[in-house]
């Protein structure tokens, strides 16, 4: 494919060869089974133009496997990946590889060489050690793997960001690639987490939807040089959510059509017979992530003993306030626990769909009510790190949230501690220094706009506590799903 400034894009037929590779797959808007376009990023790309000769804006797109998949693969007699292992060992294998141990913090990533520079708060997150090359080893155990390196990693956001951003990456998949993701990792502000900002983010992934079988589609289409939404069914981001069969993971998008009478409302829609729609997979595991800066009170000198000094979480208290009685203290958050610790949990209702929009919060306070908004939820891990002058009070924090248990929404299951915490502790390589002919870090310029330092040019400037700290201590709590085991006095 050629292209110029200024001119139009000269699109390849059928066949047609663009480098080195063969135009053998991408766009299926066509009518037949045969690809129309070429498979590089840069014309991947560019089917998202207006100009382009993709009907659905480059959300057509189907993965390599589903087009060879009928084809002979080679035996594989001289291998003992397929010859010794059954399919089940395999996929433990698979597992391995494609899952990444890149995100912080946890204690298989090593932080002794990071410094507060690629640690802010606003720096690029690690890469992670995804194994993805293995998917090029051969066309058997591609076909075996390409769905995992999606399906067993999260989807990686930050509160720290808007939400425009975070839609924008979301969009950047294909239909087939959102179906795949099962599990999201958000870094989250305390203030987020008991306020409304963050469950706005997580529910606009639909998890009530996703566990009603349906298929992922594209949610808008063009014609008659305009683009056009599909707005007769559920949407998530660019998405759209059609019902479909149960047991059935990849469906032709005409057929899904044909099931309903929405047709007759969408003049123009181009149903083409090859098109294919994949079944998305519930959400069942979120991860919450608070780093040492998070916290409302991580400014507040470690040796403060007051109530509304120190560290306190608790999914029953907060609503986004930083008015005081509103927050989680450390005594509202100590009686709590040792309520629950005698069977007495405290209400976690659930606000009914009927006074409430999908995207609100619940009235009550807290949190605990929004996470059993995620009906298939089986995994819930907290992050949670300080400063290792504060190590004592993320141990109360942690000694308290072995109480918490989320009831899902509409079940008889609950989340409850898994029984295990994991502990570790990370260093970064230098204290950052605060005077000197240096440039300013990112950290220190931020610090600078909230008036927690003065200008570096301040003769009477003082170095807060927090910076000189260099180690951080990080506590991960899991919640596993269980059937809820309660008695009358208990949340519902």
């Amino acid at each position: 494919m050629d292209s110029a400034e200024g001119q139009s894009l000269v699109w390849p037929a059928p066949g047609d060869s663009h480098g080195d590779r063969q135009a053998a797959y991408n766009c299926s808007c066509g009518n037949d089974d045969r690809a129309n376009a070429c498979c590089c990023s840069e014309c991947h790309a560019n089917l998202r133009q207006g100009d382009a000769p993709c009907s659905y804006l480059g959300r057509c797109v189907e993965p390599l496997a589903w087009l060879i998949e009928d084809a002979p693969v080679p035996h594989q007699n001289n291998c003992l990946l397929f010859t010794a292992l059954p399919r089940e060992l395999r996929e433990m294998i698979y597992a391995y590889a494609l899952t990444g141990v890149g995100r912080f913090p946890t204690t298989r990533h090593n932080k002794s060489s990071e410094t507060w520079s690629n640690r802010d708060r606003n720096s690029p997150i690690p890469t992670t050690d995804i194994a993805v090359n293995l998917l090029r080893t051969c066309r058997a155990i591609y076909l075996e793997t390409y769905t995992l390196p999606l399906s067993l990693n999260p989807f990686v956001d930050s509160t720290d960001r808007p939400q425009w951003e975070m839609e924008q990456r979301v969009n950047k998949l294909l239909p087939w690639q959102f179906a795949c993701i099962q599990s999201l990792d958000v870094h989250v502000s305390q203030v987020f987490l008991e306020g409304s900002g963050l469950w706005d983010r997580l529910l606009a992934w639909e998890p009530q939807q996703r566990r009603s079988s349906v298929c992922i589609a594209p949610h808008s289409y063009k014609f008659e040089g305009q683009t056009r939404h599909i707005t007769k069914f559920p949407r998530s981001f660019g998405f759209s959510l059609h019902p479909a069969h149960k047991h059935s993971e990849r469906q032709r998008f005409s057929d899904v059509f044909q099931r309903t009478d929405t047709l007759l409302d969408l003049p123009g829609l181009p149903l083409s017979t090859a098109m294919r729609v994949r079944l998305a997979r519930p959400l069942v595991c979120l991860t919450l992530r608070l780093s040492r800066t998070d916290w409302w009170t991580w400014t507040d000198n470690p040796n403060l003993t007051g109530e509304t000094n120190q560290l306190a979480l608790d999914p029953a208290i907060g609503d986004g306030s930083q008015y005081a009685p509103k927050r989680p203290t450390t005594i509202r958050m100590q009686q709590l626990a040792e309520e629950r610790r005698t069977g007495l949990f405290p209400s976690a209702k659930h606000q009914s769909s009927a006074n409430r929009s999908k995207s609100s919060k619940s009235q009550e306070p807290g949190w605990a009510a929004e996470i059993g908004r995620f009906p298939d939820l089986k995994r819930l891990e907290l992050v949670l790190e300080t400063f290792v002058e504060k190590q004592q009070q993320l141990e109360n924090v942690v000694e308290c949230a072995k109480t918490w248990k989320f009831p899902i929404e509409g079940s008889r299951f609950e989340l409850a501690w898994d029984g295990q915490i994991e502990e570790s502790r990370w260093g970064k390589a230098s204290v950052e220094s605060t005077t000197g002919n240096g440039p300013p870090s990112m950290f220190t310029r931020s610090m600078e706009r909230i008036g927690l330092l003065r200008r570096r040019n301040d003769n009477q400037q003082t170095t807060p506590w927090f910076l000189k700290s260099a180690e951080f201590e990080v506590r991960t709590v899991t919640f596993s799903r269980r059937r809820a085991q309660r008695n009358s006095n208990s949340e519902t």
